[in-house]
């Protein structure tokens, strides 16, 4: 709704998720400790102090293991991270300097899909 009407508008909005102020805004301004510490585009606030991408891969059950699907991610991009290992889900953390790998990393998990 926010989106479909802020044309010819501006709509100020406080939020405590990048994920929603990445959605809405065009421009974030991140305060702390009631200062203003940067404003920007969402990409630029992003290649100047993000982190990466998060891969969240759900596996068809919990007995399915993990470990070929990490070190096969890890085998593509060596600085992947697992920020989790729970259940049937992985997540991993990807840098934003391995963008150019995640082509190689999505097609050899969709090829690879039924013996990983």
């Amino acid at each position: 709704m926010l989106k479909q009407y802020r044309n010819d508008r501006i709509v100020i909005l406080t939020t405590h998720f990048m994920d929603e102020a990445d959605f809405l805004g065009d421009r974030i301004a991140i305060m702390g400790g009631g200062k203003l510490i940067c404003c920007g585009s969402p990409e630029f606030l992003k290649d100047r102090f993000g982190v990466g991408y998060n891969l969240t891969i759900v596996k068809q059950d919990n007995n399915v293991k993990s470990e070929p699907i990490i070190q096969f991610i890890q085998s593509v991009i060596p600085s992947a991270a697992v920020l989790s290992n729970v259940s049937a889900e992985i997540t991993v953390q990807l840098r934003n300097d391995s963008i150019d790998k995640f082509p190689a990393v999505f097609l050899g998990l969709d090829s690879q899909k039924e013996s990983l």
